[in-house]
This record gives structure tokens, C-alpha cells and sequence, in this order.
């Protein structure tokens, strides 16, 4: 199934389970009632920012919505269990992250170091809205760019013999 097909029937299903209709899901997001029809018959495949919000609605993963997973759930943020196990993996997230990058290229470690001085960067913000505002920028880009990754594996052909 096309990643546009598999968004449409999620989006029918998760909007039919909370009893809404296409108008009233288009007014609570904010999102155009066309756009909602064009998503839900797959003619159009919503951006990043689209998929955001509807997973953030629905209270599902972007995974999901894109037929990336079978898990519905998203993790509670507000559940200090989960908060607690996210801090305590942290630094073996670091440690293997750091283990990656030195197994990079030069060239990608450059770019790598870039990217992280400028992470830094944006967490040294001292407005809380506008440093707030450029984290959501590069969580979805690089949520987009998961996205596009996901979709190439599906494409590549397999090697039968």
C-alpha cells in the first residue's frame, strides 16, 4: 500500500472513532476541510507539519499515521516514569551517538560538529518561546527527513535469485 493510501485510511479510521466528521476535524485543526477530503482519499499526502498535528490530535505517533508502526500510543511526556527513564538513558544515548560520529568521515564529522554547535546554540537561548520555537524547526525537519528515509527503504527493490 502507498504511504498516501496507508495516511488516508488511518486518518478515516482515528476521525471515525472519535466520532467526528471531515468539517468538524478541518475546524478543530485548523486545516482546511478540502485538504482533510484530499488526505482522506489519498490524493494528497499531508506535509510534516500536517502529520504533526494530526498525530498531536489523535494522540498517535507520526509512525503510525504513516503505517511506519503498529503502536499507536505516544509516549507520555507528562508521565515522570517516562521522563525519568528518558534522563536516566541520556548519557548512553550521548556515548553512542559520540561512538557514531567518530566512525564518520571526516567530512561528515565537520558537518556533524556543525550541526551540534548550532543545537548548542539554540539551547543557550534565553527566551523560552523562541527557543521553544527553533527546537519544533529541527525536530521536524529532522522528522521529515526520517520520513523520507523510511519511504526509500520501502522503495528499494529486493534481489531475488
Amino acid at each position: 500500500m502507498e504511504i498516501k493510501e496507508t495516511i488516508a485510511k488511518n486518518i478515516k479510521t482515528l476521525r471515525a472513532e472519535k466520532g467526528l466528521t471531515q468539517k468538524q476535524l478541518s475546524e478543530q485543526l485548523g486545516i482546511s476541510y478540502k485538504s482533510i477530503i484530499n488526505y482522506e482519499n489519498a490524493y494528497r499526502e499531508p506535509k510534516t507539519d500536517i502529520i504533526y498535528k494530526l498525530s498531536q490530535f489523535f494522540d498517535v505517533s507520526p509512525a503510525f499515521l504513516r503505517g511506519e508502526t503498529d503502536v499507536r500510543d505516544l509516549m507520555s511526556w507528562d508521565d515522570q516514569e517516562i521522563m525519568n527513564a528518558i534522563k536516566d538513558s541520556l548519557p548512553e544515548q550521548l556515548s553512542d551517538l559520540t561512538s557514531h560520529i567518530f566512525q564518520q568521515s571526516t567530512d561528515n564529522q565537520k558537518l556533524i560538529f556543525d550541526i551540534l554547535v548550532e543545537l548548542k546554540s539554540i539551547l543557550n537561548i534565553n527566551d523560552n518561546k523562541e527557543r521553544d520555537l527553533y527546537i519544533d524547526l529541527v525536530h521536524e525537519n529532522i522528522v521529515a527527513i526520517a520520513s523520507v528515509r523510511n519511504r526509500a527503504k520501502k522503495k528499494k527493490p529486493t534481489i531475488t535469485k
